[in-house]
């Protein structure tokens, strides 16, 4: 019993407290000041509505210069380790991350080049592979999307750098929606495009700055001829490009049948 009790005597003779106390402070303080970050960004988020997208992306700006310093003191200045051990961690580091977390590696090299590259953005609508949805952050290892079935998607950053990614705003709040209609090959297509231009540049979510173009094409449908108009306008907003889409839509068809223009039939 005594030889345990000197053992254990010896072992707490041996913890230096001020340095664990100084590490759990400097981490909660680290924790605090991402909280802090992501309660004042939601809060000029919500002030300021019209530059949600680049309050998201100082957002994301921010929370990684605070762990990225935070951790740099901590290692420095709190923990202090000798000259030596760094450089000997830092081969060590090297080596393992080369061969046993080369994926890892590269999300972060991935990382920082999606940060400072910006292909897209933070609130950029993308498709990526089978994907469509809004990048919710950036991070050093990892890119997220939120579905538009409300999905959230993780993608390794590794993988932007060999795949193509869409993004159908490119750091604007305001994008294209296309809408396809299906007519009568002998339908009255003038009267149809001029009905179809007003009931677009009525909508509320027509951002009208842009301009609305129809285009009209020869298709198939059912095995039968049907000309095809696309309604090509910009959403205010890329979140409301399903609401854009549906609106014209509804309002689109009850225009053609209340000026009797055909729609083909099945």
């Amino acid at each position: 019993m005594q030889g345990d009790e000197k053992n254990l005597g010896t072992a707490f003779e041996l913890i230096d407290f001020s340095l664990v106390l100084g590490i759990v402070l400097v981490v909660l303080l680290l924790w605090a000041a991402g909280l802090a970050v992501r309660r004042v960004f939601a809060g000029l988020e919500s002030w300021l509505p019209g530059h949600r997208l680049t309050i998201l992306q100082a957002e994301t700006l921010a929370s990684f210069f605070i762990w990225l310093g935070g951790g740099t003191f901590l290692v420095l200045a709190v923990i202090r380790p000798p000259k030596e051990l760094i450089l000997a961690l830092t081969g060590t580091l090297a080596v393992a991350v080369g061969f046993a977390f080369k994926d890892v590696a590269a999300s972060i090299i991935a990382g920082i080049s999606l940060i400072f590259d910006r292909p897209f953005r933070v609130g950029d609508r993308v498709r990526f592979e089978e994907h469509y949805g809004d990048v919710t952050r950036i991070g050093l290892r990892s890119v997220r999307l939120q579905t538009l079935e409300d999905d959230t998607v993780t993608v390794p950053n590794h993988k932007f750098l060999t795949e193509s990614v869409a993004s159908g705003n490119a750091g604007a709040l305001h994008m294209m929606v296309i809408t396809d209609f299906h007519l009568d090959p002998l339908a009255d297509l003038a009267t149809a495009c001029e009905l179809l231009r007003e009931v677009a540049v009525t909508c509320r979510y027509v951002f009208l700055k842009n301009p609305v173009m129809i285009t009209a094409t020869e298709v198939m449908v059912a095995n039968r001829l049907a000309m095809k108009l696309t309604v090509k306008c910009y959403v205010l907003d890329a979140r409301y490009q399903e609401s854009l889409s549906t609106d014209l839509t509804i309002r689109g068809a009850e225009a053609l049948a209340e000026a009797g223009i055909g729609r083909p039939r099945m």
